[in-house]
């Protein structure tokens, strides 16, 4: 949370100046369905989605869009490290759930400001060269 929220404040003058930029937040679904184990890592989470939805608002005719990406589950070695239970191969591999913040980043992904979209909003039908 510190870190992104040093990071657009570094880079968000630059932006308004311009009138054009896009800043993409990864959240996890933690922030809104808290599991015990999870709680600095869910509460910094959660901040950055206040944050995120805060921003957008307030940016919302400057040219600035906010979004906010949950990149589901993914076969990480954080992932491994927290739930060493679960399958790697039923989860994500970290190259699917990039794809839509490629998506969110170019123009196609204008409408979207100021929500929480998760990578299985996508499904598989984005086509990014």
């Amino acid at each position: 949370m510190l870190g992104a929220f040093k990071l657009t404040s570094v880079l968000l003058p630059s932006m308004v100046a311009r009138r054009r930029g896009v800043i993409v937040n990864v959240t996890s679904d933690v922030a809104v369905k808290p599991e015990a184990g999870w709680g600095a890592y869910a509460a910094s989470k959660a901040a950055l989605e206040c944050m995120s939805y805060i921003l957008a608002a307030e940016l919302r005719g400057f040219g600035v869009r906010v979004h906010l990406y949950d990149p589901g589950d993914m076969d990480t070695e954080l992932h491994r490290r927290a739930l060493p239970e679960d399958d790697p191969d039923e989860l994500l591999k970290p190259e699917h759930s990039a794809k839509p913040i490629v998506y969110l980043l170019s123009e196609a992904g204008m409408g979207l400001s100021g929500r929480r979209l998760s990578v299985h909003e996508f499904g598989d039908g984005i086509n990014i060269e």
